[in-house]
């Protein structure tokens, strides 16, 4: 079929439901621009708090990740990287191989630790009413209280009635902007008398920024306004917060909304932004999308070397294109495959993370995607994953150039994959379409121009002749009047016919003198 991978997606087999087949399906593929969206709640300015909760959210690992978030988006670039991400795969298909996000890459760019606590292994869904009793404790939050946040988050309500036949509508989450009115501006809150600022309450405030910033950098969703409740329960207590791996779930989610968004239907794009495009900044920097900043501080994270500003510009579908063109003809020349090895502190060992051996690909679903592994993956494959790891030092002795490939891998890929999204003979005949019809409509404007020119030509004579014309009438009218007989000669009254009112009145005073 036209368009599917050489192996007739055995491998992609959900490529018929990606937009990167949409692309190429398309002749003209610059056609083929999705509104994607990807929205974001208000920054929570830490500066308005009280020093109390400063100073523990800034002793917290989610800290640097809030401070050098990029403010701006670059849509452009994650878009088209988007557009090339395989849910199978859970890699970004380009035409000399495979590239994707890492755990190693969360650390160095947004400095979120790859190796702790295993996220995944200790979040529960719970049930209501074990959220209630956790908004409790983790936020100081009455059921009432509680209960009015999860009705806001499904629909705007004022007061929730409970009884009777109307249930309520209820979400396990909280509206962001809710979230931040209750407890932002402590310092004004305690200056106005209006708060007092004891542990719980501080520990309460210092929880709610912190769930905000799992919502709004770590975890954030393609609404861009909610934050499920979920996320209290690694909340609990404070000081166990810096403990979790938040590198390696932040890379796993941004992977899955990537993976999520690269199919036809979905109009928004979750995931942390920061960690995405940086990643793009560092790894292709011939594409000059961004402006390098001059970092002096090698602990900073990545994103710190970066300034993006073109935010404001209305050319994002052109910019888009023109990406998506660039990346058609990249080769392996044109990446820097290890850009964190130059910018790691001295002394610090780069590790890089090995996938399980027997991996398979995904089942088939437009909103899901859930990689199979041989063996089963368990928490004890996280707890020894020092085992699983090489150095820097022992990788360098596996290769000597980073474009280097597994023998075969290039055949293998060649048939699993469809890494030009352009089909090219299609857009030559459009282009070539394009250029007979400007070629046709430059010949009918330069027939029109000329015969616009005869016009005028034939206007201009037209013009002389009546002047001319209107010349000769009036001498001949002159003449007239000048003759025995006509309208000033006196003749008989009912000659001059209609030569005017004044040529009768005359007559008229004419006779009347006579008399």
């Amino acid at each position: 079929m036209h368009g599917l991978p050489a192996d007739g997606g055995k491998v992609l087999i959900g490529y018929e439901e990606s937009w990167a087949n949409k692309i190429y399906e398309t002749p003209d593929h610059r056609t083929a621009i999705r509104n994607l969206r990807h929205q974001r709640a208000a920054a929570w300015d830490l500066k308005n708090e009280v020093v109390e909760v400063q100073a523990i959210v800034q002793k917290s690992d989610l800290w640097k990740a809030i401070e050098y978030e990029h403010k701006d988006c670059d849509s452009a670039a994650a878009y088209a990287f988007d557009e090339r991400f395989c849910p199978e795969t859970y890699t970004f298909h380009l035409p000399f191989g495979e590239m994707t996000i890492t755990s190693d890459d969360a650390e160095k760019i947004i400095r979120l630790r790859a190796r702790g606590r295993s996220v995944n292994a200790e979040y529960s869904e719970l049930d209501w009413d074990q959220l209630y009793k956790l908004a409790e404790e983790v936020l100081g939050w009455d059921h009432t209280n509680t209960l009015t946040e999860f009705c806001n988050a499904a629909k705007e309500v004022d007061n929730v009635q409970i009884g009777g036949s109307n249930k309520p509508k209820m979400l396990k989450s909280f509206k962001m902007k809710r979230l931040k009115e209750k407890f932002e501006n402590t310092q004004e809150k305690v200056s106005s008398g209006t708060l007092v600022m004891d542990e719980a309450k501080i520990n309460q405030t210092v929880a709610a920024y912190l769930l905000y910033t799992l919502g709004r950098i770590i975890f954030p969703d393609h609404s861009g306004n909610k934050v499920t409740a979920q996320y209290l329960q690694f909340l609990k207590d404070l000081s166990k917060v810096s403990e979790y791996a938040w590198g390696t779930s932040c890379a796993a989610y941004l992977l899955q909304s990537l993976a999520t968004a690269s199919r036809c239907d979905p109009r928004n794009i979750g995931g942390n932004f920061s960690l995405l495009q940086v990643w793009i900044y560092d790894h292709f920097p011939k594409l000059k999308l961004s402006t390098p900043i001059e970092v002096v501080d090698e602990t900073l994270p990545t994103s710190a070397k970066y300034e993006f500003k073109d935010h404001k510009k209305k050319d994002k579908p052109e910019k888009l294109i023109n990406l998506r063109e660039k990346l058609e003809s990249l080769d392996g020349t044109d990446v820097v495959f290890d850009p964190c090895v130059q910018t790691l502190p001295l002394g610090h060992t780069q590790k890089f993370k090995l996938f399980p051996k027997g991996s398979k690909g995904t089942n088939s679903t437009s909103s899901s995607w859930e990689p199979k592994y041989e063996p089963e993956l368990s928490l004890d494959h996280w707890k020894h994953l020092e085992d699983s790891i090489l150095s820097w030092d022992e990788l360098q002795t596996l290769h000597q150039d980073p474009r280097e490939v597994v023998e075969g891998y290039m055949d293998w890929y060649s048939k699993i994959s469809h890494p030009l999204i352009i089909d090219r003979v299609s857009l030559a005949q459009v282009e070539a379409e394009m250029a007979k019809a400007k070629a046709k409509e430059v010949a009918e404007e330069a027939k029109g121009a000329k015969k616009s020119d005869n016009v005028i030509h034939d206007a201009s004579d037209a013009v002389a002749m009546m002047h001319w014309q209107a010349i000769g009438s009036k001498k001949r009218a002159k003449r007239t009047r000048l003759e025995p007989g006509g309208p000033s000669g006196g003749g008989d009254d009912n000659e001059g016919g209609s030569g005017g009112q004044r040529g009768h009145g005359t007559t008229k005073r004419g006779r009347g003198g006579g008399r």
